[in-house]
C-alpha cells in the first residue's frame, strides 16, 4: 500500500528545506519519456507475433529486497572503507572470522527491509510502480533517495529496469528485431578487437572474467557495431556496456537496448564517441565545460589552466564515463545513477568538476612545470582519494552545490526557441536518431525477414586468415585514411594494430589543430590549408542540414495542424539553404 499523502506532504517539506528547480531531472526525464514514446511507434504493425515479449509479472520492493544476495553483488561496496560488502557478508556468516566492520554492517542493513522507514517503503513502491509519475510528482525525495544517498544495492537492476523501461514491461520489438538480425554479418577485425579488450577493461572483477559474460558482451558490442555504422566499436563502450550487462542481471537485449537508449537520447554523447565526429564534440564539450569551471571558480580554473591541458585528462575520463582507475567499484555504480537521471552529459560534466574541485588544494600547490604531476596524479586512482569515505558528501553535497541553470545552455536554448520544440531546445533532449530500423527497413541490402539474405555483405576471412576487404560488412567500423585515430581510444582495427595494449594507450586522443608547415613546403602546405579549409566549411554546413533534418523528423511526427509556425520558419531556413549559390 503506497501512503500518497504522506509522500507529498515529505516532499513539501524537502522541498522548503533543498530549495532547488529540478530542471535537469525533469528535463532528463523528459527526453526518456519522448525517446520511448518514439521507440513505441516503430514497428507497432507488420511484425512477428513470436517476437513480441509477453508481460512480465512485477516483484515487489519487498522481494526484490529478499532476493537480493549481496555476496553475488561485486560492485557492492562500503561508502564508508570501501570494502566488498560481499566479504563482509561471508564474514558475518562465518562465526569463527573477525566480525565486518561496522560502517560496513550498517552498509548491508541498507538492504534489509527492517532498516526502512515506512516512508522509504511507500517511495521506492511508487517508483516500482510508475517511475514517471513518481519522479515527476516528488522530484525532492527521488534525489534524495536515488543520488544523494544511493540506490539501494537490492533496487539498482530493477531501478535502471525501470530508468530505461518506464511505464513499459517489455523490451521494444524493435530492439528484438534489430538485436536478432544484426548478429550474422560481424566484421573480423572488429571482432578480434572486442575479444582482446573484454580481458582488460575490469581485469580485477572475476564477474567479467566468466565464459558466459565475455561470450554476452561480445555479441552485444558486435551487433551494436553493426547496428550503429558511424560509431562503430571503441574500447570506451566497454566500461558503460559492461557495468549496464551487470546490474541488468545478464539481460542481454535490455543490456543493448539501454546502450541504444542512451545514444538516441544524447546525440552528443553519441557524437563524441563516433571518429568523424569526435574532435568537433570533444572541444566544444572542452570549451563548454572550461566555461563552467570558470564560474564555479575563477582563481583555480585559471592557476590550473596555466600550468596543464586539462584536455589531457578530461578527454580520457569522458571517453571512458568516469570509470576508469577508479579504487571503488561502488563508486562506478553511483557514477551511473548520477548520469542516469541528470543526463550524461551534465552528469560527466558534475562529477568532473567534482573531482576537480576535491583536489584543489593538491593541484593549487602546484606550479608551471609541474603538468606531468597533474597529469599522473588526475589519471590515476589517486584522484579519487579525497572522495573515498565519504561518498554521500561527495554525490550528495557537493554535486549538488550547483544551481541546474549552469549546465544548461540558455544562450542555445534562445536562439532556437523560435524554430523548435521544446522538447529540441536543450542539450541532451531526444533527436532523431539516425539508426532506427525504420530506416534500415528502406536499405537495399537489409531485408528484416531474412537474416541471410544474399544482398547482405559478411565479413570474409582467406585461408590465410586475411580478411577479404572487398567483401567487408556494409555495417563494419571504418578507420580514417591517414591513421588519425590509431593511437586514440578507437580500436585500430588493421593487422598491424592487434597487440596487446593498456588503456592510457587507447585513450590517447589524436591533436585536432591545424598543421604548420615549414617554409620549404609552402606549396603542399598551402594545398593542406584549403583542404582543411574547405573541409571544415562542409562539416559546418553538414552540422547546419543535420539540425534542420532533426527539426523537420520531429515535426513530422507532430499532429496535423499542430507547430504551424515553427514548420514556416523552418521552410524559411531550408530554402536560404538550397537557394545559396
Amino acid at each position: 500500500m503506497i501512503d500518497f499523502e504522506s509522500l507529498l506532504e515529505f516532499e513539501e517539506s524537502l522541498g522548503q528545506s533543498l530549495n532547488r528547480s529540478h530542471k535537469l531531472i525533469l528535463l532528463a526525464l523528459e527526453a526518456k519519456i519522448d525517446q520511448v514514446r518514439e521507440d513505441d511507434r516503430n514497428f507497432h504493425d507488420d511484425v512477428d507475433p513470436a517476437l513480441s515479449c509477453c508481460s512480465e509479472a512485477q516483484p515487489s520492493v519487498e522481494e526484490l529486497a529478499e532476493s537480493y544476495d549481496v555476496r553475488e553483488d561485486e560492485f557492492a561496496r562500503c561508502n564508508t572503507c570501501g570494502q566488498s560488502l560481499a566479504r563482509a557478508a561471508d564474514a558475518e556468516a562465518e562465526a569463527e572470522a573477525p566480525a565486518p566492520a561496522s560502517c560496513c554492517k550498517m552498509a548491508m542493513d541498507k538492504n534489509k527491509l527492517a532498516s526502512w522507514s515506512s516512508l522509504d517503503k511507500s517511495y521506492w513502491a511508487s517508483f516500482m510502480d510508475n517511475p514517471s509519475r513518481t519522479i515527476n510528482t516528488l522530484p525532492n525525495y527521488t534525489e534524495l533517495s536515488c543520488l544523494r544517498q544511493g540506490i539501494p544495492n537490492c533496487l539498482r537492476s530493477f531501478v535502471w529496469r525501470k530508468l530505461f523501461l518506464l511505464n513499459s514491461t517489455k523490451i521494444p520489438t524493435s530492439i528484438q528485431l534489430v538485436y536478432q538480425n544484426f548478429q550474422h554479418s560481424y566484421s573480423v577485425e572488429v571482432a578480434t578487437q572486442i575479444k582482446k579488450d573484454l580481458s582488460r577493461t575490469f581485469p580485477a572483477v572475476e564477474f567479467f572474467k566468466e565464459a558466459r559474460t565475455i561470450e554476452d558482451l561480445s555479441t552485444i558490442l558486435n551487433v551494436y557495431a553493426n547496428y550503429d555504422a558511424e560509431l562503430g566499436y571503441c574500447q570506451g563502450l566497454l566500461f558503460l556496456v559492461g557495468v549496464l550487462y551487470h546490474h541488468l542481471q545478464r539481460n542481454c537485449e535490455l543490456t543493448f537496448y539501454a546502450l541504444t537508449n542512451i545514444m538516441a537520447i544524447e546525440s552528443e554523447l553519441h557524437d563524441v564517441f563516433t571518429p568523424t565526429m569526435m574532435s568537433t564534440i570533444s572541444n566544444q564539450w572542452a570549451n563548454e565545460f572550461a566555461s563552467i569551471f570558470k564560474q564555479v571558480d575563477t582563481e583555480f580554473y585559471t592557476h590550473l589552466s596555466s600550468i596543464a591541458d586539462m584536455s589531457t585528462f578530461l578527454f580520457q575520463w569522458w571517453l571512458s564515463f568516469m570509470s576508469s582507475h577508479v579504487p571503488d567499484l561502488s563508486i562506478i555504480s553511483r557514477i551511473m545513477d548520477f548520469c542516469l537521471l541528470q543526463g550524461w552529459k551534465v552528469g560527466i560534466f558534475k562529477i568532473s568538476l567534482g573531482l576537480l574541485v576535491s583536489n584543489r588544494p593538491i593541484l593549487m600547490s602546484l606550479v608551471e612545470g609541474d603538468e606531468e604531476v597533474v597529469y599522473q596524479h588526475m589519471l590515476n586512482e589517486s584522484k579519487w582519494g579525497t572522495v573515498m569515505g565519504n561518498l554521500e558528501g561527495f554525490f550528495g553535497e557537493l554535486l549538488f552545490s550547483w544551481q541546474d541553470d549552469l549546465f544548461i545552455d540558455f544562450q542555445r536554448i534562445e536562439s532556437m526557441s523560435s524554430s523548435t520544440s521544446t522538447s529540441d531546445t536543450y542539450p541532451y533532449a531526444s533527436h532523431a536518431h539516425p539508426y532506427t530500423l525504420q530506416s534500415l527497413k528502406s536499405l537495399p541490402l537489409f531485408n528484416l525477414k531474412s537474416p541471410t539474405a544474399p544482398g547482405r555483405l559478411r565479413s570474409n576471412t582467406t585461408s590465410t586468415g586475411a580478411t577479404n576487404q572487398s567483401q567487408s560488412s556494409l555495417f563494419s567500423f571504418k578507420t580514417s585514411s591517414n591513421g588519425k585515430y590509431a593511437e586514440s581510444i578507437y580500436s585500430n582495427t588493421s593487422e598491424d594494430s592487434l597487440e596487446t595494449k593498456s588503456f592510457t594507450d587507447f585513450l590517447k586522443l589524436p591533436t585536432f589543430a591545424k598543421k604548420n608547415h615549414n617554409s620549404n613546403e609552402k606549396s603542399s602546405g598551402k594545398m593542406e590549408d584549403d583542404l582543411w579549409a574547405e573541409n571544415k566549411s562542409l562539416r559546418l554546413e553538414n552540422d547546419e542540414l543535420k539540425m534542420m533534418l532533426g527539426k523537420a523528423f520531429a515535426l513530422l511526427n507532430a499532429p496535423a495542424g499542430e507547430n504551424e509556425m515553427e514548420i514556416a520558419l523552418l521552410k524559411g531556413e531550408i530554402l536560404q539553404v538550397i537557394s545559396e549559390e
